[in-house]
């Protein structure tokens, strides 16, 4: 009995510091790579900084026209450089720094994350550079939780959601099952709650072997969308693979500029 109730408290003991390490390093886990990201090379790239609360954000813009602007919310471990480079979308196109990446300050949190997109928003529009009727938001990953916030907060018209998941809690739960997710974690990105109130398009791509984001999650997504929907699966394509099959492109294509 003595020997059970020692080996009882030391599971007990490992089981808690699993779950405070899981507490504390949960940003680095969510938050992936957080890196400088330098464009500026492209002559087609301008980039911009502005100041909210103190804190210096930082963005990317390529504007070659007067048509459709995409809002563009990447994945946590993307480099936007790339998004740039390879002219993944033909026409005008804005991508923000998250707090703690680029030239943006500070660190990432979900709450900042949505507070920098609402406020990126509000400045576009505010400037000029952007109208309401003349943006589409395009998120990834990660992404896919701000620019479904930030679709519904404004009531934008048109919504491209690329590998996206239901909540960060049930990713979390599902790939920690036997730890108390809903006390841990301080991101829950609840993108299905958001969802439900949105009234606009949208287009969501799937990856047929996700393992990232599986599509049990996705499918959780779809059943709250309320509004009219396009689901588009990317056959072969994995996670990170996405965006370099031409089936992706054209598919934003059509469901962005027509």
């Amino acid at each position: 009995m003595k020997y059970f109730l020692t080996l009882l408290g030391i599971l007990s003991g490992l089981y808690i510091f699993i779950c405070i390490i899981l507490f504390i390093s949960q940003e680095s886990l969510i938050f992936i790579g957080t890196q400088r990201h330098e464009v500026l090379s492209l002559s087609w790239v301008k980039s911009f900084e502005v100041e909210t609360d103190g804190i210096r954000l930082s963005w990317y813009q390529k504007i070659t026209g007067s048509g459709m602007t995409i809002l563009y919310f990447w994945g946590n471990a993307e480099d936007i450089a790339g998004i740039f480079e390879h002219t993944i979308f033909s026409g005008n196109l804005i991508a923000i720094n998250y707090r703690g990446y680029g030239k943006s300050e500070w660190k990432p949190t979900e709450e900042n994350l949505f507070h920098d997109a609402v406020f990126l928003y509000d400045t576009l529009i505010a400037s000029g550079v952007i109208t309401r009727e003349n943006t589409t938001l395009v998120g990834r990953s990660l992404g896919t939780g701000v620019a479904t916030y930030l679709a519904v907060k404004k009531n934008i018209e048109k919504l491209v959601l690329i590998t996206p998941y239901d909540s960060m809690k049930s990713l979390a739960q599902a790939n920690y099952p036997y730890f108390p997710i809903s006390l841990l974690l301080k991101h829950t990105f609840n993108t299905v709650q958001y969802i439900s109130d949105y009234t606009g398009k949208t287009l969501i791509l799937v990856a047929e072997n996700d393992t990232v984001i599986p599509y049990s999650h996705t499918a959780e997504l779809l059943k709250k969308i309320p509004s009219e929907k396009v689901v588009t699966t990317i056959w072969w394509a994995n996670h990170n693979s996405i965006l370099q099959y031409p089936e992706s492109i054209q598919g934003m294509n059509t469901f962005i500029y027509q």
